[in-house]
């Protein structure tokens, strides 16, 4: 396991039980999907999640609408009427004046092999009631992002503006980075992404803009008091520290602070389409930041309105083969304390990417959760410097109205924390009871002779390495079996008992 300097503070052990009120999900997905892109909380307070699905010869669209209070799933599935086969990427999903929704993304191969604006509309229902594509000549536009600006329109990348229910009103041409949109009081925008940010008014005119080097941006909020706040990763020979910097309303820079690294993060892919990574500041003005410590957890940062650091929560599943992984793509905030978390969660026999969704309370101790960690995260001098921008000009583009095909199927459900369905894994609490006892650094497993015969006992860290097993009979009624971790590094270990009545599983902090 990758080492880190994290002190980690507090124990608490991995306890899946049925007792637990956290909700979390598992839903099925049409097959091949490239991922999960966005969620978002529909009028009947369900979820409507939009994924992308490549496999190999088709690349479309999947819409997964969620009924949370009937435990039902539909799958929506999008292709282009007339060129099914080229890809049609709705990555972005708002809600509509009149209660419908308008999906953005981009369309290719129309005019060329690359992407052009789209906009999908449809009722509550997910009725399709009409899809545009938008060529701007050079064919290498696509929606990565859209905000709601404060005369009630919609901004597209901060370029394309549109009435509330997508009736274009103007199209313009700039080079402002597009990952991250935010609305000014003015009617203008806020635009983030790699290392820049910038400002400009309703008409897209430049107002201000800045570079932050060796960052990359992957969210932007506005602040209580009337600021910005910005927030993503620094990378520093191979790992990523996490940063957060504000801003006042003209783009100087009010305070930053950087963590030391983040914890056993490794992955490199930071582009729009992996952006794993979200923020909230909270009623308080603290501030909440997500983002996966590994490739099969995700962390929450508790931070002050002044940057400073007051908590971590780690949240997640660990799978001991390393076959599948699951990410943070987005939280949905429920309130202050409680968000709902949207996930790619692949499964390790069918290598089908499924949304993975869970109600996380922070003040809730139990399922899926490990509660607390220290992490290093100081005050930084962040300098940045000015960025060209050149003048925006409108567009004589062309909108073509397009037809698609739609297809609807029934979806299902798992429950994520109780059994893990893609491994088989049957959980009980009764047979086998799994502890670590942090004075004497053990692992201790008890075991009910009355309920199973064969024990196998495995130890793993959180990267999927095996550090230990054990097999034996339970000839007596209860079995008693210790396992010395006073030489394990700090981290995250995983014990599992397998038997003839199946596999528990439990996580646990040593430190």
């Amino acid at each position: 396991m990758k080492q880190f300097t994290l002190s980690l503070f507090l124990f608490f052990f991995f306890c899946l039980n049925t007792s637990a009120q956290l909700s979390t999900k598992s839903y099925s997905t049409t097959p091949s999907t490239d991922g999960n892109k966005d969620i978002i909380v529909t009028n009947e307070k369900g979820y409507l999640i939009t994924s992308t699905v490549n496999n190999g010869s088709t690349y479309y669209t999947a819409l997964t609408l969620i009924d949370s209070a009937q435990n039902q799933v539909e799958h929506i599935v999008l292709r282009d009427s007339l060129w099914g086969a080229l890809p049609l990427d709705l990555t972005r999903v708002v809600h509509t004046d009149d209660g419908g929704y308008l999906l953005a993304g981009g369309f290719a191969g129309f005019y060329s092999s690359s992407f052009d604006m789209t906009l999908v509309k449809t009722d509550s229902a997910l009725n399709i009631e009409w899809y545009k594509v938008i060529h701007d000549s050079l064919g290498t536009s696509k929606i990565n992002s859209v905000v709601k600006t404060t005369d009630g329109n919609l901004s597209f990348n901060g370029n394309l503006k549109t009435d509330g229910n997508g009736t274009i009103l103007w199209r313009r041409r700039n080079n402002y980075p597009s990952q991250c949109l935010l609305a000014t009081s003015t009617n203008g925008f806020v635009n983030a992404g790699q290392d820049i940010f910038a400002k400009c008014d309703s008409l897209c005119n430049p107002l201000w803009s800045y570079q932050v080097p060796n960052r990359t941006i992957l969210k932007a909020i506005s602040t209580l008091d009337g600021g910005y706040a910005f927030a993503g990763f620094v990378d520093s020979s191979g790992l990523k520290s996490t940063f957060l910097f504000r801003t006042d309303t003209s783009g100087t820079i009010t305070f930053s602070y950087k963590s030391d690294f983040s914890p056993d993060f490794y992955f490199t892919d930071l582009t729009q389409e992996n952006v794993y990574f979200d923020m909230f500041q909270l009623s308080d003005s603290n501030f909440v930041i997500g983002f996966p410590a590994n490739i099969y957890e995700s962390v929450l940062l508790k931070l002050n309105q002044q940057g400073q650091f007051l908590n971590a929560r780690i949240f997640g599943e660990i799978n001991t083969s390393a076959q599948y992984s699951d990410f943070i793509k987005k939280f949905v905030r429920k309130s202050d304390s409680v968000y709902t978390f949207m996930e790619d969660h692949t499964s390790h026999v069918s290598f089908i990417v499924r949304p993975l969704t869970a109600e996380l309370d922070l003040n809730d101790h139990t399922q899926c959760v490990i509660p607390q960690m220290a992490f290093g995260w100081n005050t930084e001098a962040l300098i940045p410097v000015s960025y060209q921008m050149f003048t925006t000009a409108l567009l004589n583009d062309s909108v073509n109205d397009r037809s698609m095909w739609v297809y609807r199927s029934a979806g299902a459900s798992f429950n994520y924390c109780v059994t893990t369905t893609d491994l088989q894994e049957t959980l009980w609490d009764n047979a086998v009871e799994i502890v670590f006892i942090q004075t004497s650094k053990e692992f201790v497993v008890k075991i009910s002779g009355n309920e199973t015969r064969n024990l196998f006992i495995s130890i793993y860290t959180s990267s999927g390495q095996l550090i230990t097993t054990s097999e034996s009979k339970v000839n007596d009624e209860i079995l008693t079996q210790h396992f010395s971790a006073s030489h394990y590094v700090p981290g995250m270990y995983v014990v599992r008992a397998l038997t003839d009545r199946g596999i528990m599983t439990r996580k646990f902090i040593v430190y």
